[in-house]
């Protein structure tokens, strides 16, 4: 639903329109009684020349109102379908979103051979990492063996960010808002510690190759490699 702000704005603008037409309709009346009185003619010629000042005065304004009117409405059938095109963009990347979550925490709970499960394993490893640590060989090496492992959690993870670039680069209604919750969608599933130690392991695994805005690691973007 739109905020009432923009309900304020449209409200301001149609009454500013039906001010401005009441007006280009009336101010050739008020132009003619001012120039010529408010007296009725009995004269049949006077009643002619009347009428042909009133077409040409009001022949251009009708033609102006005409057009913008039609502009008004090529205008607002694209808001329309703009609208439209956003709230079925935004549908299907909260469906997305829930999905990659959903089969990330699937991922994710899948255990090693001594019973502990993957994500214990990321956070203890990378969520507190620092940004010297993860540029090391070690780190490297670490996350290597995991992809190798369980390569779909790196896949999984790329798939969300890919959904959460795409709300990122709008930042109206309803973008900013879905993008805002799928980022929280993330924490309340995977928890916060495991959401950075996901953007720790996916940019050590490609080694800082992938550009993202990470969101959840701020410590990437002070990694002298990223």
């Amino acid at each position: 639903m739109p905020p009432p702000v923009f309900d304020r704005s449209l409200r301001r603008k149609v009454t500013a329109a039906a001010i401005l037409i009441l007006v280009l309709l009336v101010a050739p009346i008020c132009v003619y009684v001012y120039k010529f009185g408010w007296n009725i003619s009995g004269n049949h010629g006077r009643w002619g020349e009347m009428g042909s000042a009133m077409s040409g005065l009001y022949t251009p304004i009708l033609s102006l109102l005409t057009i913008w009117v039609l502009a008004a409405q090529v205008r607002l059938q694209s808001d329309m379908n703009k609208h439209a095109f956003d709230q079925a963009y935004v549908q299907e990347a909260r469906s997305d979103v829930q999905y990659y979550l959903s089969r990330l925490v699937q991922e994710l709970a899948v255990e090693f051979d001594n019973g502990s499960a993957i994500s214990g394993e990321l956070i203890d490893v990378f969520a507190y990492a620092s940004a010297q640590e993860l540029c090391s060989q070690q780190y490297a090496v670490t996350a290597q063996a995991l992809n190798r492992r369980f390569s779909r959690i790196m896949s999984i993870w790329s798939a969300y960010y890919s959904r959460l670039e795409g709300l990122r680069t709008n930042s109206h209604h309803p973008y900013e808002h879905n993008f805002t919750a799928a980022k929280e969608m993330a924490i309340v599933l995977l928890s916060y510690e495991g959401c950075v130690a996901l953007d720790n392991f996916v940019w050590c695994v490609s080694e800082g190759r992938l550009k993202y805005e990470y969101q959840f690691s701020t410590g990437l973007g002070n990694s002298p490699d990223a």
